[in-house]
């Protein structure tokens, strides 16, 4: 368990703009809510600003239900969350930095949310 934590936390670290989504056996992306994506090989990079991103992190959440970071990390930091309310709250850095995405999607069993700092 150690061993996986610290592989998210370098991955949050040092992936920068190029976030990589696994996708499911047979599932092509060609965009999400206008971010461009673009297929390689078995792996597919999504672009655009970090507000886009976020937002297609939390719409890909909310539409299947996913209640946990599913692409990496936005940014320097990220905390994503869900409730049944409209104001998830997430985790927030430990230290100060800058807000610069803060996206909400609705989902079947509730509201989900992604914010990420720099």
């Amino acid at each position: 368990m150690k061993l996986l934590f610290t592989i998210a936390f370098i991955s949050c670290a040092t992936l920068g703009m190029a976030q990589q989504i696994q996708l499911a056996p047979g599932e092509t992306l060609v965009a999400i809510n206008g971010v461009p994506v673009t297929q390689q090989g078995a792996r597919t990079s999504l672009g655009g600003s970090d507000q886009a991103r976020a937002q297609a992190e939390a719409n890909y959440m909310a539409s299947r239900g996913i209640k946990g970071h599913v692409w990496g990390c936005i940014g320097s930091f990220e905390g994503v969350g869900w409730a049944s309310h409209s104001n998830p709250s997430t985790c927030t850095p430990g230290r100060r930095m800058r807000l610069v995405a803060d996206a909400r999607a609705r989902g079947r069993d509730g509201w989900y949310r992604v914010r990420a700092w720099r």
